[in-house]
């Protein structure tokens, strides 16, 4: 179904939009933003607690999407990152989900030539 010419092509094409995020995160160790504290202290509370308790009121529940934080207890869960390390390096490799997933949607839907030209844009544009 999809030649491995352009699975190859793909998969260097995400590498080369990965090189730089994985350089800008490598060595980091904690959040910058108070944003990533939130997020990290709801993935402590669902690790800790379960799902849907408040990490800020106790005997409350949380009152945003929870996706974020589920995404990065998974990935403290199974990289065995500490989770402030998990929050800082985790976007990096949770965003390559999105261009594999394009790609792979173009492929099919598509074709293999009009899907890597629609990881081109997606990537590049």
């Amino acid at each position: 179904m999809i030649r491995q010419g352009a699975v190859w092509l793909a998969l260097g094409l995400i590498a080369l939009a990965f090189i730089p995020a994985y350089r800008t995160t490598f060595d980091l160790q904690w959040p910058n933003e108070y944003d990533l504290y939130r997020e990290m202290a709801s993935a402590r509370s669902l690790l800790q607690e379960g799902f849907g308790h408040d990490p800020s009121y106790a005997g409350e529940r949380i009152w945003y999407n929870p996706l974020t934080h589920m995404a990065l207890a998974a990935l403290h869960r199974i990289t065995g990152w500490s989770l402030p390390v998990t929050t800082v390096r985790g976007g990096t490799y949770l965003n390559l989900l999105g261009p594999v997933a394009l790609f792979l949607m173009a492929v099919v839907l598509l074709g293999r030539r009009r899907g890597l030209l629609a990881l081109v844009g997606y990537l590049f544009c």
